[in-house]
C-alpha cells in the first residue's frame, strides 16, 4: 500500500507544498504519517483519528510505521503531525470490539502514569457500555493528556517514553503470531499488562492483591483466547521487537499503580514462563 499510494499522490500532483490528512484509524494515521515523513523527504500532515485507540495513542507522538510479515512496525520514522484533531462524535460509529481494544490502551496510562483512569475503569458497567458517558469523554481526556506529557519529555523513544511499551511486549508477540488477524491489537496488549504485572510481582514488588485486582480488572476488556506459543516461537517474535537493543529487552515493570520501571535484566524465559501461567489459567 505505501509504494501504491505514494505514486497515486504524485500521479495526482502532489508537491513538497501539499498537506496530508489522516482520516482513519490507527493503521490509516501510521500509513499516511509514514508517507508524509518519506515522500519530498517530508511533508505537513493532520491527524483526524475515528477510533478509540487512535485517539488516545497512535496519533499523539510522531510515531509512524508500517508491519513487516516479520513483526509489527519495523519501518518506520517519528514525524509529528500539525495537530491531533479528536472528536468522540466518531466512536457511536464503531462496533463494540474496537471500543474494547481502544479501551486496552486507555488502561495502560492508569498504570504507567495517572492513576485516576484505574479509578474511572472500576466505575464502568462493562455489561452495558456507554461510549457517550462522561466516564468514556474523561477517559479521551486523561490519555491524551498522559501521552502528550510523556513525548514532549522523550519524542524519540530515548528513555521515559518507553513507559508507553509497557504490555507491548508480549502483545506485538501475540499479534505476530496470529498474523494480526485473530486478536486486536488492545485486547493483545491488555494481555500483555497481565504478563507485565504477574513479572511486576516477582521481581518488582507489586504487592500481590494489587496485581490480582489489577488482572481481574483487565479481563474484563479481554474477548479473545490467547494462543498456545512455542518457546521458539515466542523467542523468535520477542528478539524481532524494537524494544529489544544489544540483546537486552527493555521491559516496563510497575512498582505500584502509577509508578513504571524499565529494566533490562528481564530474560526471555522470565516472560515465557509468565505468559504460559496466563494461558493455563485460561484452561
Amino acid at each position: 500500500f505505501y509504494e501504491k499510494y505514494c505514486k497515486k499522490l504524485i500521479d495526482l500532483g502532489c508537491n513538497r507544498d501539499s498537506v496530508l490528512i489522516a482520516l482513519g484509524g490507527g493503521v490509516t494515521g501510521d500509513l499516511c504519517g509514514f508517507i508524509a515523513s518519506t515522500l519530498f523527504r517530508g511533508i505537513p500532515y493532520y491527524q483526524f483519528p475515528t477510533s478509540l485507540l487512535a485517539m488516545v495513542d497512535s496519533s499523539i507522538g510522531g510515531k509512524t510505521g508500517i508491519n513487516l510479515e516479520e513483526g509489527k512496525n519495523l519501518i518506520g520514522a517519528f514525524h509529528h503531525p500539525v495537530a491531533v484533531i479528536i472528536d468522540p462524535e466518531f466512536l457511536k460509529t464503531l462496533p463494540k470490539n474496537e471500543i474494547y481494544s481502544g479501551l486496552g490502551e486507555v488502561i495502560k496510562y492508569g498504570f504507567i502514569h495517572n492513576p485516576e483512569v484505574i479509578e474511572i475503569f472500576k466505575k464502568i458497567d462493562f455489561s452495558n457500555l456507554n461510549i457517550q458517558s462522561n466516564e468514556i469523554e474523561q477517559l479521551i481526556i486523561l490519555s491524551a493528556k498522559s501521552k502528550a506529557e510523556i513525548v514532549t519529555i522523550d519524542t524519540s523513544e530515548k528513555d521515559l517514553r518507553r513507559i508507553l511499551n509497557f504490555g507491548h511486549t508480549t502483545g506485538h508477540i501475540i499479534e505476530a503470531f496470529t498474523n494480526y488477524s485473530q486478536i486486536s491489537h488492545g485486547e493483545a496488549v491488555v494481555y500483555g499488562m497481565m504478563v507485565a504485572l504477574k513479572i511486576s510481582h516477582k521481581f518488582s514488588k507489586l504487592p500481590q492483591n494489587v496485581m490480582n485486582d489489577s488482572i481481574l480488572l483487565l479481563k474484563k476488556l479481554c474477548k479473545t483466547k490467547i494462543p498456545n506459543i512455542s518457546k521458539t516461537e515466542f523467542d523468535k517474535y520477542l528478539f524481532r521487537d524494537k524494544k529489544v537493543q544489544s540483546n537486552q529487552i527493555h521491559f516496563i515493570l510497575i512498582n505500584e499503580i502509577g509508578k513504571p520501571i524499565i529494566r533490562n535484566d528481564i530474560n526471555p524465559e522470565i516472560i515465557f514462563n509468565a505468559y504460559n501461567s496466563l494461558l493455563e489459567e485460561e484452561l
